[in-house]
């Protein structure tokens, strides 16, 4: 009950299924599943692991902050499987399904940025309730600010969203966007400055020339 005052100060707009969600999906597992066909975390044991206070409240204030609180659906789930780094790419795996109904799609973001969808495994037919479908999506790291970035990934339907994951993945910032303008910007002081040594030559030809033309003039004249 603690746990939950400190959520609920947090965020006051959480209703109770809600939270009850936060804290299985911010919970630290325990046991192997007991009925895996049914839920692949649950353990008559341990239920769905131990609570993590400090993740709980975290995630409250973050469903708050993203104004996602009011749309949380309990009966739609995703979770991550594995992560893996591959040079500059980050790999994640994971599975959704949906408790009733379907989940409609399951979508990332960012930071703050726009939603887009993951990269779904094929499975034959329709995916059933309770049955976990799995999917992937690959994070380009190049194309990220060399700085920390929090990736969300949530299921999502008409009904509402998921208890989002977070994760963090740091930008190596080789082809962001500030380094692309740095790269512009130079490129552009160095066709100015040549372009300026070009005129200023030309001048100093011009006025060279017509000095020596002079000389010559005169001493005809002379």
């Amino acid at each position: 009950t603690g746990v939950i005052s400190l959520m609920i100060e947090a965020n006051p707009n959480l209703h109770p299924l809600a939270i009850r969600e936060v804290l299985k999906q911010t919970a630290e597992r325990r046991g192997e599943p007991t009925f895996p066909e049914i839920d692949p975390y649950w353990n008559k044991d341990f239920g769905w692991g131990m609570v993590d206070a400090r993740a709980a409240v975290e995630m409250a204030i973050h469903l708050e902050d993203t104004s996602q609180s009011e749309s949380i659906e309990w009966t739609l789930q995703a979770h991550a499987l594995n992560s893996t780094e591959t040079g500059s790419k980050t790999i994640i795996q994971g599975h959704s399904w949906a408790i009733e109904g379907n989940v409609e799609r399951v979508e990332y973001r960012l930071d703050t940025g726009d939603w887009y969808e993951v990269i779904y495994e094929d499975v034959e037919g329709e995916v059933a309730a309770l049955q976990p479908f799995n999917w992937t999506l690959e994070i380009n790291r190049k194309t990220l600010d060399e700085t920390n970035h929090t990736l969300e990934i949530r299921a999502a339907s008409g009904s509402g969203t998921s208890i989002p994951i977070l994760l963090t993945v740091e930008g190596l910032g080789a082809e962001s966007e500030s380094n692309l303008l740095g790269i512009a910007i130079s490129a552009l002081s160095s066709i100015l400055l040549l372009s300026l040594v070009a005129v200023v030559a030309r001048i100093v030809l011009s006025k060279r020339n017509s000095d020596d033309s002079e000389i010559m003039d005169a001493e005809i004249v002379g």
